[in-house]
C-alpha cells in the first residue's frame, strides 16, 4: 500500500503526462505475504496531522499504521486476526474512534481505536441488524462483499451475494444479484465493555433502547450535528433524520430535549430547560446565529418534530400565526421556531442582495462595465416583500432596502 500526495491543481492544468504531479509519501512494507485486499483511510479533525490508514488482508489479518505528515515517517500501530476469511469492506467512523470491517466469512466486526490499540467491542443491543436479519439471511446468500458508511454515521450498510445454488437457473444465474442488510450504528460506545459476549436484544422497534444507549445516541448525534456547521461540509443528513424520527415514535421527550440541549448550545450561559426559553425570552438571540444553524434547524423542524403534520397544516398554522401571537402547544412551539427561522432566512437573503446592489453602485461609479458584476435576480420581489413586512423586519434591513431604493431611483 502506498500512500500518495497530489497536486490537483497542477494535474487539472497539466496538458501532458506529467509525473510531478503526484507525489509518494509513504509505503507499506512488512514481512507478510498475505495480499492486501481492502483499505480504509481518515485523517481525524482532531489529529490534522496523522493519516490513520487501516489494512485488510485476505487471511482476514486487520493492520492499522499512521503517517505522520509533519515528521513524514510511517509507523506501524497495531494487527490482530480480524475474521476468519477475507477482509472485504473496511470503514472509519466517528473521527477515527471506531473501525468496522466485515469479511466473507459473513461477519461484521467493530472495533475501538485508541492511542495506538485496537480492540473489539461487540455490536451492542441497539445495533443489532434490522428486521430483515431475522429472515435467515446466511440460508439465501453467502460472502459479504463489503460495506459502507451512512454520511451522519448512523448506520452500516453490507453488501452479501445471492447464493449462485439458490438462483433461479434461467433467469437470476444470468445476472449478478446481492442484498443490503442494515444495523444501526450511531448509538456505539466508545467503551470497551468487559463482557465481549452479546445480549441478544434485537434492535427493531427501539423499544429496549435504555438510558445509557440513548445516552451513546445523544452524544454521536449531536456530534455530527456540531460537524455540520462547518459550512465546507454538504448537509446529507437523511439517516440522522430518520433515527431520530424513529426515536421520536417511543421516546418523544427525549428526542425533544435532544434537539433544544443542540439549541442551547449555540448560546453562552446555562442549557436551557425549554424551547420557550430560547423563543421567546430574548427575541434577537437568534441574530447571533449562523445561517448554516438555522438552516438546520429548519430541516430538523419540518422532518422531525413536525413530520406528522402535513405541509397544508403548517401553511394553515403560519396563515394564523401571522393574525395571533398566542402561544400554545409544544407542537406551537416549533411551529413557531420554523416560522422564526424561516423568517430570518428570509430576511438575511435579502439584506445579502441589496448589499450586493449597494456594493455594485459603488464599484460602478469608479470602474468601467457594470455588466462584469453579478446582480441578484427578483429585485422588484424582494423591495415588495420588504414593504409588505416592514413591521415585523429588522430595522437594519429596512434601512437597506431605502438606500437600494434611492440606487435604483
Amino acid at each position: 500500500v502506498k500512500i500518495w500526495s497530489g497536486n490537483v491543481e497542477g494535474f487539472l492544468l497539466a496538458t501532458d503526462v506529467r509525473n510531478d504531479c503526484f507525489l509518494l509519501l509513504a509505503e507499506v512494507k512488512n514481512s507478510t505475504s498475505v495480499p492486501v485486499s481492502t483499505i480504509a483511510l481518515v485523517i481525524p479533525i482532531t489529529t490534522p496531522e496523522e493519516v490513520v490508514l487501516a489494512i485488510g488482508r485476505g487471511a482476514g489479518m486487520l493492520d492499522v499504521w499512521i503517517y505522520d505528515i509533519s515528521s513524514k515517517k510511517l509507523r506501524f500501530v497495531a494487527n490482530c486476526n480480524a475474521h476468519e476469511q477475507v477482509v472485504t469492506g473496511l470503514a472509519w467512523a466517528f473521527d477515527g474512534a471506531c473501525l468496522y470491517s466485515c469479511s466473507q466469512d459473513n461477519s461484521i466486526r467493530r472495533w475501538i481505536f485508541r492511542g495506538d490499540s485496537l480492540c473489539e467491542a461487540p455490536l451492542s443491543s441497539n445495533s443489532a441488524a434490522s428486521e430483515a436479519s431475522n429472515n435467515n439471511l446466511s440460508s439465501v446468500s453467502d460472502l459479504c462483499f463489503g460495506l459502507a458508511l451512512s454520511p451522519g454515521e448512523q448506520m452500516v450498510a453490507m453488501v452479501h451475494s445471492f447464493d449462485a445454488n439458490l438462483q433461479h437457473q434461467m433467469y437470476e444465474k444470468r445476472s449478478q444479484r446481492a442484498v443490503v442488510e442494515f444495523f444501526w450504528s450511531g448509538g456505539q460506545s466508545f467503551e470497551v465493555p468487559n463482557d465481549s459476549r452479546l445480549d441478544g436484544c434485537r434492535f427493531e422497534a427501539i423499544s429496549c433502547l435504555s438510558v445509557p444507549e440513548f445516552t451513546c445516541w445523544e452524544i454521536n448525534t449531536l456530534g455530527f450535528l456540531k460537524s455540520l456547521e462547518n459550512v465546507n461540509k454538504p448537509i446529507v443528513i437523511w439517516d440522522t433524520l430518520t433515527l431520530l424520527r424513529n426515536l421520536r415514535k417511543d421516546f418523544p421527550v427525549l428526542v425533544e430535549n435532544m434537539i433544544t440541549k443542540w439549541i442551547s448550545s449555540w448560546f453562552s450561559g446555562p442549557v436551557s430547560d425549554s424551547l420557550e426559553a430560547i423563543l421567546f425570552r430574548d427575541q434577537d438571540k437568534i441574530l447571533m446565529v449562523s445561517s448554516r444553524k438555522i438552516q438546520l434547524l429548519n430541516i430538523i423542524c419540518r422532518r422531525v418534530m413536525l413530520s406528522e403534520m402535513g405541509i397544508d397544516s403548517v401553511k394553515d398554522y403560519q396563515f394564523k400565526h401571522n393574525r395571533s401571537s398566542n402561544k400554545g402547544s409544544n407542537s406551537d412551539s416549533w411551529n413557531d421556531l420554523l416560522i422564526k427561522s424561516e423568517g430570518e432566512l428570509q430576511e438575511r437573503l435579502v439584506a445579502f442582495s441589496f448589499q450586493v446592489v449597494l456594493k455594485n453602485t459603488a464599484n460602478s461609479q469608479s470602474t468601467v462595465g457594470e455588466s462584469a458584476y453579478w446582480s441578484p435576480v427578483g429585485l422588484a420581489q424582494m423591495e415588495r416583500w420588504t414593504a409588505i413586512n416592514d413591521q415585523k423586519i429588522h430595522s437594519q434591513l429596512r434601512l437597506l432596502g431605502s438606500e437600494v431604493a434611492e440606487c435604483r431611483s
